[in-house]
């Protein structure tokens, strides 16, 4: 072997751009592929890196006859694989079955080559294996496991991060092929996608600057392609899946829709059936809801010490098309967390230094894995969380990653939990949830299960729950159901949710009902709520309603609330009123508070008020308090101070300011269920 590599130390320049390594299960994609290749222009700094200097990428070796299962390698295949400088593995089950395919693999390697392996998708799941599913594992063992210095496998998984980097053809569509190519040619080349988009271009500079006659042609025609792709393009959607990561509308919305909806994500192009350049969560008004968007590690992009929400992504993609970055902004258009893809199925992940209840995760790398083939080709089939050390990292809820299972059109039929070694793990409850959807593909039960597949009541009482919408989208029923999926009680003593929207999609009332559908009270003296919303969609007032719908006064001693907002939407003002419609002291001893945020909707002032609107001390709180952030948003420092305007210590607990419109409400069955299953819906 010594004396082999130092042979191969002296080789001359490679006589072939690659080896294709394949099962003869999949020799039509190989020779498909082999042909594609070849038609790829090589760009000319590259072209001494083999003998022929050849202009595009058509010397490849493509072994076509036939081999004995168990046979050795013989020379007749070592001799080319020394020979080439890089090894492309057709990934499948065929070829995880196939000898020949991991003795390539092995002996390509212990050339020290490693590096130079490349994969291109046929079939099957990458790293299947390590989730329990080895009938669908598409690498071969040496590229799952370690080697030894003589190229043979050892009995340690590499870490996910140290695997080849996988194309995948997908549906094999002319689009499929091109972005599977882009990433090929740029591992040939050891360049990033960037740099041989960035050669490409020279390239076309250079053949249209011989057309001088067509100048000024072009100056037209640039003018009109401005026109025509700069005017901004907007579709709107129920929801959306990554489809090889670009975002899909799922349920399209016609614009007189969504003004009845209370939210929609708005698709925003350049022209129609381009990919967006921007997606926005909108109300009917155009505002951003208040719930705003999730994060893509799960869970909810939201704090207690600033308004801050998840409101718009921006794209940005290479030029073959494929999705190079992803930014959440919040309402403000300042980032809060974003992704950047370095390979075609991991990227890095930054969240943005969040001022209190939302610190960061710790994680750095997000992997996802991708359906291959079929009508779910691109979605993802799995993402996973690792930190700054490529180890496992777990989200805000306690998640490791998730597996998901989707329809044709992407929309969701189950999301698993997933642990740190990629097992089923419990979260938020429950290991697993699974939807049924109606024609409209809108969820009408979802049902929560354990690591053993089994339904279980969770620690609200319910072990699942049940939809009605009404023509607009908007869900006018939410019902918990129990293990037998009939309707059930949560604990606090509630069946299910009926409400009802204006024309505008706004929530403007709710009655919450029992097993037997009539309306009942909760635990803390509640039947229902009535809501009033400004020309923007922010609550301005909310009234607890009883059990024959008129108003009522809850257990923390008040009706209802009313708000004031500034221009930015945050809560300026907040008021308690009794039954008179007149400021009232709660239980807690205040009629409501007093607000004041910056810019970045970082809370800066905190009063609690009297009937009169004057500073006063409350049960659980001080006069006012005062909040300083750094320049990176961070809240540093929290200061409370007396009626006499003097520090006190005497604070025992404080008003945020932005916590939920009622507290009673919060605490309520709707308040706590219904925001879980809006996020998992």
């Amino acid at each position: 072997m010594e004396e082999e590599l130092q042979g191969i130390q002296q080789e001359e320049t490679p006589e072939y751009w690659a080896f294709i390594s394949y099962s003869h299960h999949d020799k039509r994609l190989a020779r498909k592929f082999v042909q594609e290749l070849s038609k790829q222009v090589v760009p000319p700094p590259f072209r001494r890196q083999i003998k022929r200097q050849s202009k595009r990428f058509d010397s490849v070796f493509l072994d076509e006859h036939e081999v004995a299962a168990g046979a050795e390698l013989d020379e007749k295949l070592k001799t080319p694989l020394r020979r080439s400088l890089t090894l492309i593995v057709i990934c499948s089950p065929f070829a995880v079955g196939s000898p020949y395919v991991s003795a390539e693999i092995s002996y390509f390697a212990s050339l020290g080559k490693a590096k130079r392996i490349l994969c291109l998708i046929a079939s099957g799941v990458p790293n299947a294996s390590d989730d329990g599913r080895p009938e669908l594992e598409c690498f071969p063992l040496p590229l799952r496991m370690r080697l030894d210095a003589n190229g043979t496998s050892t009995t340690t998984p590499r870490p996910l991060l140290e695997r080849p980097l996988a194309a995948a053809v997908g549906q094999e569509s002319a689009t499929d092929w091109q972005r599977a190519l882009a990433q090929i040619v740029s591992g040939i080349l050891e360049i990033s996608q960037g740099e041989l988009r960035r050669h490409r271009r020279r390239r076309i500079i250079r053949a249209t600057s011989l057309i001088v006659g067509m100048l000024a042609v072009l100056s037209a025609a640039v003018t009109s392609y401005e026109y025509f792709f700069n005017t901004e393009q907007i579709t709107f959607y129920e929801d959306y899946a990554r489809r090889w990561g670009e975002w899909q509308g799922i349920n399209p919305i016609s614009a007189d829709g969504m003004r009845g909806r209370g939210s929609t994500l708005a698709f925003v192009s350049s022209s129609r059936g381009r990919r967006p350049a921007e997606i926005r969560l909108v109300n009917s008004a155009g505002q951003c809801p208040v719930d705003g968007l999730s994060s893509v590690l799960g869970s909810e992009i939201t704090q207690q010490c600033s308004s801050r929400r998840g409101c718009s992504v921006k794209f940005k993609y290479q030029t073959d098309g494929s999705i190079e970055k992803e930014e959440v902004l919040d309402q403000f258009g300042k980032p809060i967390e974003g992704f950047t893809y370095t390979g075609p199925s991991v990227a890095t992940f930054v969240e943005a230094q969040f001022p209190c209840s939302r610190g960061a995760s710790g994680i750095s790398y997000v992997v996802f894995e991708r359906v291959n083939q079929g009508e779910q080709a691109g979605f993802d089939q799995t993402v996973r969380f690792l930190g700054n050390d490529k180890s496992p990292r777990p989200n805000s809820l306690g998640a490791y990653g998730y597996r998901f299972d989707r329809d044709s059109k992407g929309r969701l039929l189950s999301r698993t939990n997933l642990g740190p070694t990629g097992e089923i793990w419990w979260s938020e409850g429950f290991a697993r949830i699974e939807y049924e959807r109606d024609n409209n593909g809108r969820v009408t039960r979802a049902q929560m299960k354990g690591a053993d597949g089994k339904p279980f009541l969770n620690k609200e009482g319910y072990s699942g729950w049940r939809n009605k919408y009404d023509e607009r989208g908007n869900r006018v029923e939410f019902a918990v159901i129990g293990l037998d999926t009939k309707p059930i009680l949560d604990k606090n003593g509630v069946a299910g949710v009926r409400s009802k929207f204006d024309e505008r999609g706004n929530e403007i009332g709710t009655v919450l009902f029992g097993i037997n559908g009539n309306p009942t009270w909760n635990k803390y003296g509640v039947a229902g709520w009535h809501s009033k919303y400004d020309e923007r969609g922010n609550k301005i007032e909310d009234a607890y309603g009883g059990i024959d719908g008129q108003s009522v006064s809850g257990k923390d001693g008040y009706l209802g609330r009313r708000n004031k907002y500034d221009e930015r939407g945050n809560v300026v003002e907040a008021t308690y009123i009794g039954p008179d419609g007149k400021p009232i002291l709660s239980k807690d001893g205040s009629a409501g508070w007093r607000s004041k945020y910056d810019e970045r909707g970082n809370l800066l002032e905190s009063t609690t008020v009297g009937v009169n609107g004057e500073p006063i001390f409350s049960k659980d709180s001080s006069p006012r308090a005062v909040f300083t952030f750094n320049e990176a948003g961070r809240r540093i420092q929290v200061e409370f101070f007396g009626l006499d305007g003097k520090l006190t210590l005497n604070m025992m607990a404080m008003r945020d300011g932005v916590q939920n419109m009622m507290t009673v409400a919060t605490k309520s069955k709707r308040r706590i269920s219904v925001s879980m299953a809006k996020r998992l819906s």
